[in-house]
């Protein structure tokens, strides 16, 4: 009712019909991507070859649904400390050429660390296994895996089905060859004009060695045709996180090459090892153990430190 604030005779028309256009959301984004694995009503799904839109309300949703990150591999190098120095001289390293190319699970953390509301995830396949049996194979496997453009556009197929969906988004897409990208980038245009109900955000290479001249270029030139280009935009540069790669201390193999005492005691083990310790007599227990351990927490942590600096880089 208005407030009214002098007196007089005023007319008020009250409907009875409820309003004609219900208010909905109109920012919805699909996220069309690899998981760690695929759960919908509560079974268990192969995404590789049952591809289906799932409905996202949190991040605590998608990890129910879909897991969480892919565990990048990493090594750790301890040599004796440098001149003058007192602590152990550490170098981290990815095992492998790169990080894999595995984003999405990243992508939609900062989509609900931004205020994102409801969402969907269309999971196209699982992380890829990894022979963890033999370690001098480790760093070739995680070179050989790659995305495939044809599950992408799959994902991307069975969007049409959700009118709830109003942004198309693929951020793998970023991984693939000039070509197969501009397949999807097309593709999602296509789908958008059909629809008429959605709009496109696609990535553009950052090529470090290069201009922001040059990268506009060739995004316009190799990964996107002349259709439909109203129902797209193009997000660039790259956006560096503060999002640090997930990483399994299990996995996180060292190499000790220190002298002097207890000497290259950590070699070959993993980071978990300094934690937990290693049985030495007449060393540090650990309370309630019942056998005698050497533990270097100090080290412990310094790795960890290092670790953390592995930041993730996104194409939003």
């Amino acid at each position: 009712m208005a407030n009214y604030k002098t007196p007089g005779v005023y007319i008020e028309e009250i409907s009875t019909l409820p309003a004609s256009v219900a208010p909905v959301a109109t920012a919805v984004p699909a996220f069309i991507g690899y998981t760690e694995k695929t759960i919908v009503d509560n079974v268990t799904i192969d995404p590789s070859t049952d591809r289906v839109p799932v409905r996202i309300t949190s991040m605590l949703d998608f990890i129910d649904h879909f897991g969480g990150p892919f565990k990048e591999y990493f090594s750790v190098d301890v040599s004796d400390p440098a001149a003058g120095e007192t602590d152990a001289t550490l170098s981290v390293s990815e095992i492998g050429s790169s990080q894999t190319p595995y984003s999405l699970y990243y992508q939609v953390k900062m989509f609900y660390a931004n205020g994102g509301g409801n969402c969907y995830v269309v999971s196209v396949g699982n992380y890829a296994t990894i022979d963890e049996t033999d370690a001098t194979t480790i760093a070739a496997d995680i070179d050989a895996i790659s995305i495939d453009d044809a599950a992408l556009n799959d994902g991307l197929t069975v969007c049409e089905e959700i009118d709830e969906i109003t942004i198309l988004t693929i951020p793998e897409a970023i991984s693939v060859v000039d070509a197969d990208r501009k397949t999807l980038y097309d593709n999602m245009l296509v789908q958008c004009n059909k629809l008429q109900d959605r709009f496109a955000v696609m990535d553009v290479e950052a090529d470090p060695a290069s201009t922001v001249f040059a990268d506009g270029t060739s995004f316009r030139n190799d990964n996107v045709g002349a259709d439909y280009l109203k129902y797209g935009a193009a997000y660039y540069p790259s956006m560096e996180t503060l999002i640090e790669y997930a990483f399994d201390e299990t996995k996180v193999r060292i190499s000790d090459t220190t002298t002097g005492t207890n000497a290259a005691i950590w070699n070959d083990k993993f980071l978990v090892s300094i934690n937990t310790g290693l049985e030495l007599d007449g060393v540090t227990e650990i309370p309630g153990d019942g056998v005698d351990r050497y533990v270097d927490t100090m080290l412990y942590n310094r790795i960890k430190q290092e670790l953390q600096k592995y930041k993730v880089t996104l194409y939003p």
